[in-house]
């Protein structure tokens, strides 16, 4: 089951591998976007931005990217931390150009979608 916090895996040449676990609890809310190309969007959706506008008016924004340095890769999943707020709108710009803008997505939850459909 996903709670939203984070566990990763860290391999390093000049280190050792560690496996680092999110074990705190509390009742902040989460969300997590994924997706997916289809047609003229390339198939992981690299280069997807989305920006999401939480009721405190701050807005997170996250693009889609498969890594950032040499040898590093990124999970494809956005993930992002709310807090205490509630989300008001998830605006997604994909690589082709189309804007689509959502307005009712459940918190907590991981939600995958795929470019050119109805959300």
């Amino acid at each position: 089951m996903n709670y939203g916090s984070l566990t990763f895996f860290q391999i390093s040449c000049v280190s050792s591998k560690g496996l680092y676990k999110n074990i705190t609890s509390n009742s902040n809310n989460w969300i997590a976007l994924q997706f997916e190309g289809w047609m003229n969007v390339n198939r992981n959706a690299i280069g997807t931005r989305v920006e999401l506008s939480l009721s405190d008016g701050n807005t997170l924004i996250s693009e889609v990217n498969s890594g950032d340095s040499r040898g590093a890769g990124n999970q494809m999943i956005q993930h992002f931390g709310l807090g205490g707020n509630s989300l008001l709108q998830v605006k997604v710009k994909w690589p082709s150009g189309l804007i689509q803008d959502i307005t009712v997505l459940a918190l907590n939850s991981k939600h995958t979608r795929g470019a050119f459909r109805q959300f």
